[in-house]
C-alpha cells in the first residue's frame, strides 16, 4: 500500500487518505504516513470523546486524537471529518476546541444511510436540525478564522453544474463532473453508489476493456443520472 501511494505521488497525483486513526502500531504508522508527503490526511472525529466512543468503539477517541497530534507534529496537513447525527449535532464548538489546534480543515456532513449507517437510522437528523446547525456554523466560522470549515455540503456545491450560459445539463457532481473508479476496476457515478444498488455499476475497465471516455459518453445509466439531476434542479 505504501509503495502504491509513493508511486502515485511520483506520478504527480494529489493524494489524500481518510482514516479512523486507530492503528496496531501507531508510532510506526505515523512515521510511514509522514514519510509519503501525502497532501492531506483526514481523521474521523465523531463528536465529544464520549459520543465518539459510542459510535466508533470504547477508547478510540483518545487513540485517534493522539495520531492526529503526532501527524500534525510531523508537518502533515490534517483535516477532520464529523458525521452529523443526534450524537454530534449539538457538539460543533466542543469538537472545534478539542481538535482545532491540530488541523487545517474541519468538515461536517450529514449521515448517508449506506453501510453500517443503515443500522443506526434512529440517529439521523432532519432538515430543520441541519438548518439550525448550519446557522450555528456561520457564527463559529467567524470565531475560529484559522480553520477552513466545510459544511452545507460545500464540496458538492462547488463541483455541481448549476444553471449557466453554456447550455450544459445541470446537477450534482455524480456523473456530471466526476466518476469513481474502485479497486476492482468497477466504475460508478459517485462514491456511495456502489453501496446503494449494484445495478448502477457503469462497467468494469478490467473485465470489459472499457475506457472512461466510452463510459462517460455512452453509458445509458449516466444518461438517466443526468436527466434526473436536471429535473431536480428545475424543480
Amino acid at each position: 500500500w505504501y509503495e502504491e501511494i509513493g508511486h502515485a505521488k511520483d506520478l504527480g497525483f494529489a493524494i489524500s487518505v481518510n482514516t479512523n486513526g486507530v492503528y496496531r502500531n501507531p508510532d510506526e504508522t505515523v512515521e510511514q504516513l509522514a514519510s509519503l508527503h501525502i497532501d492531506q490526511v483526514t481523521i474521523s472525529i465523531d463528536g465529544t470523546p464520549e459520543n465518539h466512543d459510542i459510535n466508533r468503539g470504547r477508547g478510540t477517541y483518545n487513540k485517534s486524537l493522539e495520531v492526529l497530534k503526532k501527524l500534525k507534529e510531523k508537518g502533515v496537513s490534517m483535516r477532520t471529518n464529523t458525521v452529523l447525527t443526534t450524537l454530534t449535532i449539538d457538539d460543533p464548538e466542543a469538537i472545534i476546541q478539542q481538535v482545532g489546534p491540530y488541523v487545517d480543515e474541519m468538515a461536517f456532513f450529514h449521515m448517508r444511510l449506506t453501510g453500517r449507517a443503515q443500522g443506526i437510522q434512529d440517529r439521523k437528523v432532519d432538515f430543520y436540525k441541519l438548518f439550525e446547525f448550519y446557522k450555528q456554523m456561520e457564527v463559529l466560522e467567524q470565531r475560529y478564522p484559522d480553520i477552513r470549515f466545510f459544511y452545507k455540503e460545500r464540496a458538492i456545491q462547488n463541483t455541481s453544474i448549476m444553471p449557466n450560459e453554456y447550455g450544459l445539463r445541470v446537477g450534482s457532481p455524480d456523473g456530471l463532473t466526476r466518476l469513481n473508479l474502485n479497486s476492482d476496476g468497477s466504475i460508478w457515478a459517485g462514491g456511495y453508489t456502489a453501496y446503494i444498488d449494484p445495478d448502477l455499476k457503469l462497467g468494469n475497465i478490467k473485465d470489459e476493456n472499457y475506457t472512461l471516455k466510452q463510459i462517460w459518453n455512452n453509458s445509458p445509466i449516466l444518461e438517466e443520472y443526468r436527466n434526473f439531476g436536471q429535473k431536480l434542479v428545475e424543480r
